[in-house]
């Protein structure tokens, strides 16, 4: 694919999002959609993105917009060099693959240098024709020596292992510790047990092995938590604060809804899972209390009207059922504009994703019905074209 394709076929993606009803929920998402600048950027970053991983386009929308908007708000890099996150797709319970976002080994360095005792993190793979040594302290504490490499040496099968080192500060006096593994060690104990590395469809297309060094890498910084000693008291409430976001206090406006809110979701008959899935679906957000005043309301409402067929009403489909739908309208010999006189005629929107129950309404139609029946119900005539119509037609064409 060329570079002009793959702009439009980006360009293309960003503008469903409209048509697919997708800032409905995005606006709930994150602060990022409420801040003109910080969207207008976040939005650049989200297009840099699909053009460095075009493949991304194909996956659902929404849980990229959820995935993107959360490593945004968290001050990640999206470009894949940067290797401050990565976003991958998983297969849901569902069977259908969505979109998550993982931190890389730069993202985890980046978290673990908030801390107000680290100065400094290194970390590298070890190839098997380095001149690598580790040692010791007095304290037991390991010392990364030296670490010597010939660069033109250096080729992803013969990584033999890596290592992360920590530089910090204990009452004034620099230390360093840290973790190092074999590429055994790495492949059995962690890559085996690695989700992204089990849905790759080839072994060829799977993150450990497009990029092996850094997935190793990550892997022994994720252990550095554990050599780092606890934060002494006297820092423990400043770093809690820099990562901890402000709880605004409970307006008696606020109050009545969430006692609403919970009468209706006690007489609804759902588990405690169940409402958190429909949260999450509806509005793209793990809590009730991450609900606006207005969604807060709008749930309660549901639950009361609904109850537990809600949680059926609100599920929406995923990229297997979409391209079943888009199959029956394709065998039916179906136009757009028919398709979205169907729509209409069964009382669904016809520019967001169905859900579940409106995807059985749709699918149920369109199997027991041949397409002249369909057509007769959404009072639809086509036009038949006379032998002079059909003649002058082929004579122009």
């Amino acid at each position: 694919m060329n570079d002009k394709a793959i702009e439009l076929r980006v360009k293309n993606f960003l503008e469903s999002f409209k048509t697919k009803d997708i800032y409905n929920y995005a606006i709930t998402l994150s602060p990022v959609f409420k801040n003109p600048d910080r969207y207008i950027d976040y939005r650049k970053n989200l297009a840099q993105l699909l053009i460095a991983v075009p493949k991304l386009t194909e996956y659902d929308p929404k849980s990229l917009i959820f995935a993107t908007a959360k490593a945004y708000e968290q001050g990640y890099s999206f470009d894949p060099k940067d290797a401050e996150c990565y976003f991958i797709p998983y297969k849901n319970k569902n069977g259908v693959q969505e979109i998550q976002f993982q931190k890389g080994y730069r993202g985890i360095m980046k978290d673990l240098m908030k801390r107000p005792d680290v100065v400094d993190i290194v970390a590298d793979v070890v190839y098997e024709d380095d001149d690598f040594e580790i040692g010791k302290d007095k304290a037991g504490r390991l010392v990364l020596i030296r670490h010597n490499i010939n660069p033109f040496k250096r080729s992803k099968d013969k990584i033999i292992g890596a290592y992360a080192f920590v530089y910090y500060k204990i009452n004034g006096e620099l230390v360093s510790n840290g973790v190092v593994m074999s590429a055994e060690e790495i492949e059995q104990d962690y890559r085996s047990l690695s989700m992204a590395d089990k849905y790759a469809k080839k072994k060829e297309d799977s993150f450990w092995e497009k990029w092996k060094a850094d997935m190793y890498k990550k892997t022994v910084i994720k252990q550095l938590r554990k050599v780092l000693p606890p934060l002494p008291e006297d820092t423990i409430n400043a770093y809690e604060q820099l990562n901890r976001k402000e709880e605004a206090p409970v307006s008696p406006e606020r109050q009545k809804l969430i006692k609403e809110f919970n009468e209706a979701y006690t007489q609804s008959g759902l588990t405690a899972n169940e409402l958190k899935s429909i949260i999450y679906t509806k509005y793209f957000v793990n809590e009730p209390a991450e609900l606006t005043d207005e969604q807060l309301k709008e749930l309660a409402i549901l639950l009361k009207e609904k109850g537990k067929a809600l949680l059926e009403a609100v599920v929406l489909i995923g990229a297997r059922e979409q391209k079943e739908l888009d199959e029956l309208f394709m065998e039916k010999q179906l136009s757009d504009e028919q398709k979205a006189r169907i729509f209409e005629f069964l009382g669904i929107e016809a520019d967001k994703i169905p859900s579940q129950e409106e995807y059985r309404i749709l699918k149920d139609f369109l199997k027991q019905h041949d397409r002249e029946q369909i057509l007769e119900a959404i009072g639809w005539e086509e036009k038949k074209m006379t032998q002079t119509e059909l003649t002058e037609a082929l004579e122009n064409a």
